[in-house]
């Protein structure tokens, strides 16, 4: 089982459905995304769903091949938009087996869907049915036609449905803009991303984004948490340890933790601000680099105790954070000798700052 994103965590769903499940077979679940991992946290249910990593749901999904029924639970912000994300899934599972896809479980319009060509899936259908059947939603069965990507006059485009007007757009968990209609569209040549449409870009963040596999890249729209959160904070460490990098990979956050990190150097507005959200959960504190540009993708977040938030001027915060790590990359330090070394490096630099402790 492939439990997608957080809502399906804090509305309970995902943890209805396991126990369900599990009264008739042996469950084991992984999570699927960054913010699904820091739902299970706060939610307190490491010991029911595996944290340890964060594949795509597709190849998640493709590690259980020898299980019985593979179920994707997923809450997406309409049913369109949660169906869309199944087709993409089981397009990428490529028919290895049916898959059991709970869309929306808890609310009116909450359906269960079997993807695959085999109508005769028996287990798949029995599944199906106990999860329907117990939370009296409805059944279809789909054949999943998804193509992602057309090749037309030498440029390779990719339709992403089931958008909203004002969401955030993500490609390859970088924000790329903001949508501005119902439909996007995305342009690439050998790679490249060349245009969306549908989108207000975000130049900065679009210039970040080097050749990608337009087929298999994750794109997302909309905010990356809506939940009102009760986050489960751990208790900041202390002593000398090793401090990491995050430069606008905010999505990696837990996998760039290591049992020796006291500190993370943070790159990035957007990135600061989630990455802290993340590792507010792991007890790690931040030294954000940042430079204003703030697009506030992540709702209700948190800072760890102790985190220092530092604005750079006359500079961005990519030129400064990665010459900033530079000078503690290697180091074995406190959190405090870490932070007064960067702040050391932007005064002999004489870059002008303004400094936010949390």
């Amino acid at each position: 089982m492939v439990v997608h994103g957080p809502a399906p965590v804090y509305s309970k769903e995902a943890k209805n459905i396991i126990d369900l499940l599990s009264s008739i077979g042996n469950v084991s679940a992984v999570a699927g995304g960054t913010m699904c991992r820091t739902a299970i946290i706060d939610e307190g249910l490491r010991d029911v769903i595996d944290i340890s990593s964060c594949d795509p749901p597709s190849i998640a999904l493709l590690s259980f091949r020898d299980a019985d029924a593979l179920v994707v639970i997923n809450h997406g912000k309409t049913l369109e938009s949660g169906i869309n994300f199944g087709e993409i899934v089981a397009g990428r599972v490529n028919n290895v087996k049916s898959i059991i896809h709970a869309e929306r479980i808890f609310e009116a319009d909450g359906t269960v869907i079997i993807w695959g060509n085999d109508e005769d899936d028996r287990i798949a259908s029995e599944v199906a049915s106990v999860i329907a059947g117990h939370f009296k939603s409805r059944i279809r069965q789909i054949k999943p036609k998804y193509v992602p990507a057309v090749e037309i006059e030498g440029f390779n485009y990719r339709k992403i449905s089931g958008v909203l007007p004002g969401e955030p757009l993500f490609v390859g968990g970088t924000f790329v803009g903001t949508v501005v209609g119902r439909e996007v569209r995305i342009k690439a040549k050998r790679g490249l991303i060349c245009g969306i449409e549908g989108v207000k870009i975000k130049d900065s963040g679009l210039a970040k984004i080097g050749p990608v596999d337009l087929d298999n890249v994750m794109i997302k729209s909309g905010w990356l948490r809506d939940d009102i959160t009760f986050p489960r904070i751990m208790t900041v460490k202390e002593g000398p340890g090793k401090a990491v990098m995050i430069d606008h990979t905010a999505f990696l956050s837990m996998d760039t933790v290591k049992p020796d990190t006291v500190c993370a150097i943070t790159v990035g507005d957007d990135t600061t601000e989630v990455a802290c959200d993340i590792l507010a959960r792991l007890g790690i504190r931040a030294i954000g680099i940042t430079d204003g540009d703030k697009d506030s993708i992540l709702k209700d977040t948190v800072v760890p105790k102790g985190s220092v938030i530092i604005r750079v001027s006359g500079i961005t915060d990519d030129e400064a954070g990665v010459d900033a790590y530079s000078c503690v990359a290697g180091n074995n330090d406190t959190f405090e000798g870490f932070s007064q070394k960067v702040i050391s490096f932007l005064e002999g630099r004489k870059i002008s700052y303004t400094i936010t402790r949390y």
